[in-house]
């Protein structure tokens, strides 16, 4: 009779050590995974910002840089908040001579209108090639719960903290 007991008391115990083993692992499986999966929400969601507000800038022939950047704040959908949603000019302009504007997380450089003051013209915002382009890029460092860095021994991961950038080229007649 002892036996069987005994015998129970340590399948129980190795179960109860396999459990303790593994548990960690599956856990973090399972963050990984919902981390990746709202991620992926995220680009889906600068990816159709950056379409629909190419839409809009091409149609909208009339708005200057203020009015795309006020567009881009009320075409954002909760996921995307955070940080100060005011949209703010940066003073800079990047290589390919476009204007950034930051509202939140998110860094959205459009062409810039040549018109100080509305109404703006198309014409005016266009590029050499006869195009207007949109770029999105949404920094996700907020939003990130897991840690940045993963180390075992002398392997190391590295996970990105900024979504890649998503631009739009539409060409306006």
């Amino acid at each position: 009779m002892n036996l069987v007991f005994a015998r129970m008391r340590s399948s129980r115990a190795q179960a109860t050590v396999e459990f303790a083993l593994a548990f960690p692992i599956f856990f973090m499986l399972v963050m990984f995974a919902i981390q990746l999966g709202l991620l992926l929400t995220w680009y889906g969601d600068e990816v159709r910002l950056t379409g629909e507000t190419a839409r809009w800038l091409s149609t909208h022939s009339d708005a200057v840089d203020a009015d795309v950047a006020a567009h881009i704040r009320t075409l954002m959908w909760p996921t995307m908040t955070g940080g100060d949603l005011t949209p703010t000019r940066n003073a800079r302009r990047d290589a390919a001579g476009l204007t950034a504007w930051n509202i939140g997380h998110l860094e959205a450089r459009f062409t810039p209108c040549g018109a100080a003051q509305s109404p703006c013209s198309n014409v005016e915002r266009l590029r050499p090639d006869g195009t207007i382009t949109i770029e999105m890029n949404y920094d996700a460092t907020a939003i990130i719960f897991l840690p940045g860095q993963w180390r075992l021994g002398s392997a190391q991961l590295d996970s990105p903290s900024a979504l890649p950038a998503y631009r739009v080229l539409v060409s306006v007649e």
